[in-house]
């Protein structure tokens, strides 16, 4: 194990070194690098951080949920909202959800989409308390999918088989989110009233043949967990960063 971790180290710091080349070559030079210091897929998130470093942007790295560390952060520092691509800012309690998806950028402008999660939650009149729920039955961050498809076959165990395999696809996605929305309404009024207390109850309708019923238990409550609010008092000894991006946001109505 040590000398796995040894080599794992190793090569993130060639790594390091070789972004702060690049990054020291941009500055000089002006132009990309030699094709050379070519880095795989899987370090990205490690070059962006360093080229962010190298570019005097605050960053902060968190040994646990990087969404909920998000949405606390932007509280704390009154933030006009998050940029990003992934559907967990919807069930969260966050500013506002800014969709990298529709960001364009011309000349000065930078532009995106407001996703609106009350908007959603009354276009689905599905209440915002429920979201983390239905996360979790969609299969999430934790909770995995595998886990779920039998219950997703259930839920779609009319659907129409006699379709192209990507048209049946795209079709069975969203037949899928709407059976899971149509569940959780479903359910009865107490136990939407206090999920996290239920939980044993909507295992036994979800996963009715489970064994590991405790472990599951403890899954859900983790998954549901990950989305509990939190609003954190501005702490006024830490400065606000000093570096600020202004963006100018397009709102979409739908």
């Amino acid at each position: 194990s040590s000398g796995i971790n040894a080599e794992w180290a190793r090569k993130k710091s060639q790594n390091r070194d070789t972004v702060n080349m690049v990054m020291q070559g941009l500055r000089q030079r002006g132009y990309a690098p030699d094709r050379k210091h070519f880095l795989p897929n899987e370090t990205h998130p490690q070059v962006f951080r360093q080229v962010l470093l190298n570019c005097h942007v605050k960053v902060i790295s968190t040994p646990f949920s990087t969404d909920k560390a998000m949405v606390e952060y932007a509280h704390k520092h009154n933030a006009y909202g998050i940029l990003a691509n992934d559907s967990d800012f919807i069930m969260m309690n966050a500013p506002r959800y800014l969709s990298l998806h529709h960001l364009r950028i011309s000349g000065n402008t930078i532009s995106t989409v407001i996703i609106d999660r009350e908007k959603i939650s009354d276009c689905l009149s599905l209440p915002l308390t429920l979201f983390p729920l239905l996360s979790c039955l969609l299969g999430n961050d934790v909770i995995n999918y595998e886990m779920l498809e039998e219950f997703h076959r259930r839920l779609l165990k009319d659907s129409e088989e006699e379709e192209g395999e990507r048209k049946k696809d795209e079709k069975e996605g969203i037949q899928l989110v709407s059976a899971v929305i149509d569940f959780v309404k479903e359910l009865d009024p107490e136990i939407k009233t206090d999920i996290s207390s239920n939980v044993s109850t909507i295992i036994k309708q979800v996963l009715p043949e489970s064994e590991n019923t405790e472990e599951i238990e403890a899954l859900f409550l983790s998954g549901l967990e990950q989305y509990k609010e939190s609003q954190p008092i501005p702490d006024e000894t830490e400065p606000v960063p000093s570096t600020v991006v202004t963006v100018s946001v397009v709102e979409k109505e739908k």
